[in-house]
Order: structure tokens, then C-alpha cells, then sequence
């Protein structure tokens, strides 16, 4: 009985391609529960295969062939960031572990129906982890790693003439070496007066620290609430290591970002939000 089963449910995704649990209990007529051990069983056997990713809270089944089906499926379950992830390791077609930032290599494992992590050895003995894009042959693989592991030529030093310069020391009045810091309690009002003033709705507070405040937000528009995850830094600078915790925390709520600063963010900083977050993250200065 349950044999027959099996075959069936072999029938439909053979037939009519990738499957998730829910669309087989209809299909076959049997219990969820009934219908996970016989997926269970069918890929522990070798006959079918399953996603890495799941829709939902299920994963795709599907035999072998189906994959491209697979993955036309999970992208439309992607968000901005894990797009630009992939869109980046596309473009490399291999990437070493030190190629990609950090948040990188975080969505990496999240994007495993797309990319296949490799430990890879050396001549000289030593391991190294890379990524590969599925469509990139083996041969491709070697080829690309063997030209990263060559050693780059160091551009030959350009003499430089230096022109003695007279040195002049003026003395500076302490009082123009201090600043009047942003408080607490200053920083923490701006911020709530800014979310009054934009009628925002705060769902939900993640995480409320001295200078830093993390919550989840819903912002009226004309086309109905935008819900946004606030990120509120009360720093002199935001440096690219802050910018990428930004990054990999918001990924997982999958929200867009709001980023309430006290000052102008940096060169570096600029493209680093320009080439990793594009318009998903709007920067306030209060």
C-alpha cells in the first residue's frame, strides 16, 4: 500500500515537476504526516531529491533534471539583498572566501540551491574554501581559482621627489579642541521626535542600547503603511563594519532600512551603502 504511494507521488513530480508537501497530500490523497515519511524515505533512497531552501516552512522535492524548475521557484522567494548576493557571485562565476564581504558569505548558506561551497587544496598542501556559481564546469572552477592563487606582481616603486617643506607650529587654544557631545538623552528624543513627526508606528523594539537603538517600524504612505527596520546610530562616523552588521541583520527581516544618524556618512561609507543596499536603505541626519 504505501508502495504504491511512493509511485505515485515518483508519477507526479516525474510528470508535472517540483512539489511541495502540501501539493502532494492533495494530489495523492494522504495525511501530511504520512506524506513527509514517504518523501523521507523516497529521498533517503536516492529517488528524489530536496531543495536547500524552503517556501514557507517546506522544502521543494524534485528528481534529477528538475533543478533549474527548482531554483525559477526560489527566486521569486529571494529578497533584495540575497539578489545582489547572487547577482555578485554570478558575475565572478568562483569566488574565494576572502573575494566576498562578510554578509556575503553569510547569505552564501542561504543560497546553496544556487551556489556549491568547495574546500579546495593547494600544490603546496594548504586549504582553501571557494564558492561556485551551478552553472560553472569544473574545468572552469580550476581555471579561475589556479589565476587567483597566482601571485600578483607588485608594481615597481615610483621615486618620488620631496620638496622640503618649512614646518610652522601655531598654537591652539584648548577650547576650540572641544566639542559639544550629542547626550543620551538628546539623541534618544530627536529620534522619537523624527518618528512623531512621520507618524511612525513602532511594532516592535529588537534591540535598545546607549547609542544605538534597533526597531521595527511602519511608516504611512499614499499607497498604505511601509514597514521599515530602524536602525538608529548615535556615532561620529559609521564605518563599513557597521554598515555590514546593518546589512546581515536586516536581511533576515528581509524589511527595508531606515538609518538615523547624527552626521554625514563618509566616502567609503557611501559606496559601500551604493553597491550593497542600493534603495532599500534611507539615510536620515537629525
Amino acid at each position: 500500500m504505501l508502495q504504491d504511494k511512493e509511485t505515485k507521488v515518483l508519477q507526479i513530480i516525474t510528470s508535472s515537476g517540483p512539489k511541495l508537501p502540501t501539493e502532494l497530500t492533495k494530489a495523492v490523497g494522504i495525511e501530511s504526516y504520512i506524506a513527509s515519511a514517504i518523501l523521507s524515505t523516497l529521498v533517503k533512497n536516492g529517488h528524489l531529491h530536496n531543495s536547500s531552501r524552503k517556501i514557507g516552512s517546506s522544502l521543494i522535492y524534485y528528481i534529477d533534471g528538475q533543478e533549474e524548475t527548482v531554483r525559477q521557484m526560489l527566486l521569486k522567494e529571494l529578497n533584495v539583498t540575497e539578489l545582489k548576493a547572487l547577482e555578485t557571485i554570478k558575475k565572478m562565476r568562483v569566488a574565494l572566501d576572502n573575494d566576498l564581504y562578510p554578509q556575503e558569505r553569510y547569505l552564501m548558506n542561504d543560497l546553496k540551491d544556487f551556489v556549491t561551497q568547495l574546500k579546495l587544496k593547494t600544490d603546496d598542501n594548504q586549504e582553501i574554501t571557494c564558492w561556485k556559481y551551478y552553472e560553472v564546469s569544473d574545468a572552469e572552477l580550476m581555471n579561475i581559482v589556479k589565476s587567483k592563487l597566482v601571485p600578483k606582481k607588485e608594481p615597481e616603486a615610483v621615486k618620488e621627489k620631496f620638496v622640503p617643506i618649512k614646518e610652522e607650529f601655531i598654537p591652539i587654544k584648548e577650547k576650540t579642541l572641544r566639542k559639544k557631545a550629542v547626550t543620551l538623552s538628546g539623541f534618544g528624543e530627536k529620534v522619537n521626535k523624527y518618528l512623531q513627526g512621520i507618524d511612525a508606528d513602532t511594532t516592535a523594539v529588537i534591540r535598545s542600547k546607549p547609542n544605538e537603538l534597533v526597531s521595527l517600524i511602519k511608516i504611512p504612505t499614499i499607497i498604505g503603511s511601509q514597514s521599515f527596520m530602524l536602525f538608529a546610530l548615535n556615532k561620529k562616523s559609521i564605518t563599513e563594519t557597521d554598515l555590514s552588521k546593518i546589512y546581515v541583520e536586516s536581511s533576515k527581516e528581509r524589511k527595508p532600512v531606515l538609518l538615523v544618524v547624527v552626521n554625514e556618512l563618509g566616502s567609503k561609507a557611501k559606496k559601500y551603502v551604493e553597491k550593497h543596499f542600493g534603495d532599500v536603505l534611507k539615510i536620515i541626519r537629525i
